[in-house]
C-alpha cells in the first residue's frame, strides 16, 4: 500500500498551483464549459489526473471529472496542500420528488450510502484497534474522521456542510440573484441500483435528492477540517409519478446561471 505523499512525487503539482486556498470540484458538464469560455484571457489550466483544471485567483477549478466518489478521493487526497481551507462541490441530482427539474439545492446534510465513505470510516475504526492498518500512513492523517463503530442503519453514516462553506455559496447566489433551497441529500455509488424501497424510506426521513460525489466529498472534507459546502442543479427525478429529464434548453439557462455562481464564490 502507497501513500498520498508517495504518488504526488510521480505526479506532482504544477507549480502555478502554488498559493491556491480553495478547491472547487465542478461535476456540471455544461457549467464547466461556460467557465472555461468565462476565463478565457489566459488564466492557468491543464489536465491532471484525468480532469481539466484552471487555475483563477486563489481558487483552483476541476471540471470534466469522472462520476462518483472513487476519484473524487483520489484527486482530493492528491491535489489538497497545507494551504487548501475550502472544498466547493457543484454538480447535478436527482429529485426524490420534491424538487423541481432545474432548481438548485444546497446540502447541508448528506446520506453517505457510497462505498468511499464506508471505507474511510472502517478504516479509522481498524486503527484504532490494529496498528498495522496504518501500513504507511501517518497515524494522525485520520484523527478528524467522526466517530462511531458501525452504522446501527443504513442510514447512519452522515456528512455535513460547514457554515463557512454554505456562507460562502449563500453570498455568491446573492450576487448572481439566483435561489436555491437548503436540506438533506443522499449519495451513492451506482446508476439505476436504487429501488423503490430504498428511495421510498429516503423520503420518509425528509432527503430531496440523490447524488454521486457529494457525500464522500463533505465525509472526507471533515477528515481534513477543510470548509465544504456543494450546490445541486436537479437534472432529473420522480416528478408527478414518472421520471422526468430536464429540458436542453432550460439546462443550459441553469448551466449558466451556475457558472456564474462558481466565479462569485
Amino acid at each position: 500500500m502507497t501513500s498520498p505523499e508517495v504518488l504526488r512525487e510521480k505526479f506532482p503539482h504544477p507549480r502555478v498551483w502554488a498559493g491556491a486556498r480553495k478547491l472547487i470540484f465542478v461535476y456540471h458538464q455544461y457549467a464547466f464549459k461556460h467557465l472555461l469560455k468565462r476565463t478565457s484571457g489566459g488564466e492557468a489550466n491543464g489536465r491532471y489526473l484525468l480532469s481539466k483544471w484552471i487555475k483563477v485567483g486563489d481558487k483552483l477549478i476541476f471540471g470534466e471529472l469522472p462520476i462518483g466518489a472513487p476519484h473524487l478521493a483520489f484527486l482530493l487526497e492528491m491535489v489538497r496542500t497545507q494551504h487548501t481551507d475550502q472544498l466547493l462541490f457543484f454538480g447535478t441530482c436527482g429529485s426524490l420528488g420534491g424538487a423541481a427539474l432545474n432548481s438548485l439545492i444546497m446540502p447541508q446534510e448528506v446520506i453517505c450510502l457510497d462505498g468511499v465513505s464506508r471505507h474511510y470510516r472502517d478504516f479509522h475504526v481498524a486503527k484504532r484497534s490494529d496498528s498495522s492498518a496504518v501500513t504507511s500512513l501517518a497515524a494522525t492523517r485520520f484523527e478528524n474522521v467522526p466517530d462511531g463503530e458501525g452504522p446501527k442503519d443504513q442510514f447512519a453514516i452522515r456528512s455535513y456542510a460547514t457554515e463557512s462553506g454554505l456562507a460562502a455559496i449563500e453570498r455568491a447566489l446573492f450576487t448572481v440573484k439566483v435561489p436555491s433551497s437548503v436540506g438533506l441529500g443522499a449519495s451513492v455509488d451506482a446508476f439505476f441500483c436504487e429501488t423503490e424501497t430504498l428511495l421510498s424510506a429516503l423520503r420518509s426521513v425528509g432527503a430531496m435528492a440523490l447524488d454521486m460525489e457529494t457525500g464522500a466529498g463533505f465525509y472526507l472534507a471533515q477528515i481534513f477540517n477543510l470548509q465544504v459546502a456543494g450546490l445541486w442543479v436537479v437534472s432529473d427525478g420522480w416528478i408527478d409519478g414518472q421520471w422526468r429529464l430536464a429540458s436542453a434548453a432550460d439546462g443550459e439557462l441553469v448551466a449558466e446561471q451556475l457558472a456564474q455562481v462558481i466565479a462569485a464564490v
